[in-house]
């Protein structure tokens, strides 16, 4: 069942970063090759393999797309899962944290495609969608039954949707409110003020990164770049 992707506050999107506006595409010279079949020499075994994905839509775009939204969830949960990253914030080792720490990630990959246009949209919703999936995948695997999961999630997604406003908030009015939402949010009303300063900084920094990723990079294939937590 797909989840509607909810606008987590009424704030302005954030403007397409410097050098990522899309262009329109320009159309292939006449007799040229398609993209997928320039590299030569190939065999014969190779071409009809891609010509076999092209027939069964492997490269169309809502294929694509879902691709690059596994993609980045899977780069969003190994970051969340990062020792060095929770160990230097001092966070605690529970699924509470661990769960903020993923739906932080989440939040900045969603941030960054709201410059891609209708693209960016589809790959949010199907991003959207394989989070909350994980996430019950992971209630199955501690035990928990179908009403429980079914009550467990409608409470994440409570929890996602406020931490999701409180950080917009923080992206437009500085670093101190951001601070006050990863306090509330990310280490649950405890935390030292040099901890919140270095964890603002982080998503500042990491939000930069995103917003240099060329945009097909990022949108069809899913990189994100992450920087080192400790650096």
């Amino acid at each position: 069942m797909r989840r509607a992707l909810r606008a987590c506050s009424a704030l302005p999107r954030l403007a397409a970063p410097a050098g990522h506006a899309l262009a329109p595409a320009a159309p292939l010279a006449r007799g040229a090759p398609a993209r997928a079949f320039a590299h030569s020499p190939v065999d014969d075994s190779t071409a009809f393999r891609r010509a076999a994905l092209w027939a069964t839509g492997y490269y169309s775009e809502g294929s694509v797309l879902m691709r690059s939204a596994r993609e980045l969830h899977v780069g969003c949960t190994a970051r969340a899962d990062s020792e060095e990253l929770s160990g230097g914030c001092a966070l605690a080792d529970d699924f509470r944290t661990r769960f903020q720490l993923q739906s932080l990630h989440v939040w900045l990959v969603l941030a960054r495609l709201r410059t891609e246009g209708e693209r960016g949209r589809a790959l949010s919703q199907n991003m959207f969608d394989i989070f909350w999936e994980d996430l019950e995948s992971k209630l199955v695997d501690q035990g928990f039954k179908f009403l429980e999961i079914a009550k467990f999630t409608k409470e994440f997604q409570q929890t996602f949707y406020a931490a999701a406003h409180a950080y917009d908030v923080g992206l437009v009015n500085g670093d101190a409110v951001m601070a006050g939402a990863l306090y509330a949010h990310l280490f649950g009303g405890e935390g030292s003020v040099e901890q919140l300063a270095q964890a603002a900084a982080y998503v500042r920094r990491e939000m930069a990164v995103l917003g240099a990723i060329d945009s097909e990079l990022f949108v069809c294939e899913g990189q994100t770049g992450w920087a080192p937590p400790s650096r």
